[in-house]
């Protein structure tokens, strides 16, 4: 036999020693496809007053917890044996035992697993309990699924790898969790969920919402109170929110919608859509491209390097970003925009308008009266500025190294030329808001709004 042929024989005995010593050691079902499942099952029941607290602990087993308007507690088990043949499988089966205790006032429910150290054969628990209406139930599992449902009063679930169903909770759940798709529904209480590497569900809850779960994502829906989410390299899709929230979640894709109240977001790196919200919005992103929509309070976002986009907001606007577009429409009062190299566009506004940014357009256009005023500053780009004919204003605009150009003419308007800037000084109609504009090596753009007709542009001037 040759060197190669004898190195594959010692592996493949490795192998199988490994597999023997995973079937002796976990117990775990993913190599049971070797034997044939045996299921035997056995149930005990227990006198239990209403309120009293249970506590369920399983390994490798599902777990399912409902209730009854009955002072008893029955626990099922279903013992699942894979065996070579019906005889080892009874064998494992007898030796597997359900435990029930009372300490106190607890109640406390598991199984002798872990006395069964010298079977080598795999084998799960699965267990269904009923629990008085009012019980305060404790789970702690591992390697199996939890299902909880129809309880009133405070509840606790712990879970590895597998899934967490709860719903119909009248009171508050706390879920703690690594490596699980949780999905919650229905509960008339608070609810707080800790987990990590999985899917988050959440359904209708009336009270405070908190959620921890990086590099899983979270969808919410219909929340009563207050809400905190914290995740990262994950999604959020969020909406029908009844108080204020609070979002930590770098390198995340964010939807949120439907807010009551105020909303604060930090993130990087990925879309933040944001709409329908009753109070505040601040945004705290880099490299997020942003977009705010129907807000009735305050708006600031923070970004750098992807486009912004708000558009019906109420209150102030405040918009600080690097190297990103930005456009604005139909904002209800006035707005401060600060940027880099992109071009900057707002249409339809109130309020006072500051703008600021380089090497790229400015563009401003309202078809309604000024209530304040307006300043916009480039450089090595246009500034344009559309107003409605019977607008009043006074002016101060400053063209270094390019040409004002202004469909808007009042005797009291006065523009000059100076070797290559121009200057354009003075008011308009009854005077009124001061627009203060200036470019260095751009055009200055006044225009009727365009329901007045069009003016040719000049081209963008070189430097």
């Amino acid at each position: 036999m040759r060197a190669r042929e004898v190195l594959f024989v010692l592996f493949v005995i490795f192998c199988g020693l490994i597999i023997s010593w995973v079937a002796k050691h976990q117990g775990c079902e993913d190599i049971g496809w070797r034997y044939q499942s045996y299921s035997y099952s056995e149930e005990e029941t227990l006198s239990c007053p209403p309120h009293s607290p249970i506590e369920v602990e399983n390994r490798f087993g599902d777990v399912k917890i409902s209730s009854w308007d009955r002072a008893l507690l029955r626990v099922a088990i279903t013992k699942r044996v894979w065996a070579s043949n019906k005889r080892k499988a009874e064998g494992v089966a007898d030796q597997l035992k359900l435990i029930v205790n009372q300490e106190g006032d607890v109640y406390r429910v598991s199984t002798n697993r872990d006395e069964l150290i010298d079977v080598t054969l795999d084998f799960e628990t699965n267990l269904t309990l009923m629990v008085p209406l009012h019980a305060k139930v404790r789970v702690d599992n591992h390697r199996g699924e939890v299902e909880i449902k129809g309880l009133a009063g405070n509840q606790k679930v712990e879970n590895d790898y597998d899934d967490i169903l709860a719903s119909d909770i009248d009171g508050n759940l706390e879920i703690e969790s690594t490596n699980s798709d949780i999905v919650v529904e229905d509960i008339r209480g608070g609810l707080t969920v800790r987990n990590i590497h999985g899917e988050v569900t959440i359904t209708k809850v009336e009270g405070e919402l908190q959620v921890e779960n990086p590099y899983g994502n979270v969808e919410a829906d219909e929340i009563g109170g207050m809400v905190q989410i914290s995740t990262k390299h994950s999604s959020l899709l969020l909406r029908g929110i009844g108080k204020d929230m609070e979002v930590i979640a770098p390198y995340s894709r964010i939807g949120i919608r439907e807010v009551e109240g105020s909303l604060r977001v930090k993130t990087s790196s990925e879309p933040v859509e944001i709409s329908d919200v009753g109070g505040e919005v601040i945004i705290n992103g880099s490299n997020s491209q942003v977009t705010v929509q129907k807000v009735k309070g305050r708006v600031a976002v923070t970004t750098s390097h992807q486009k912004v986009m708000a558009e019906g907001i109420e209150g102030e606007l405040q918009i600080t970003a690097t190297g990103s577009a930005v456009v604005v429409k139909e904002i209800q009062r006035g707005a401060s925009i600060t940027t880099s190299n992109q071009p900057v566009s707002v249409e339809g506004f109130r309020g006072e308008v500051s703008v600021e940014t380089t090497n790229a357009p400015i563009t401003l256009s309202t078809p309604a009266p000024l209530v304040a005023g307006i300043r916009a500053v480039n450089s090595n780009g246009n500034i344009h500025l559309s107003l409605p004919e019977e607008v009043s204003f006074q002016i101060e605009a400053i063209a270094f190294g390019g040409r004002i150009i202004s469909d808007l003419q009042d005797p009291n308007l006065r523009l000059s030329q100076q070797e290559e800037n121009s200057f354009l000084t003075g008011t308009y109609r009854e005077g009124g808001p001061k627009l203060y504009l200036k470019t260095d090596r751009g055009d200055i753009i006044l225009k009727k709004h365009p329901s007045a007709g069009k003016l040719e542009e000049p081209p963008h001037p070189e430097n």
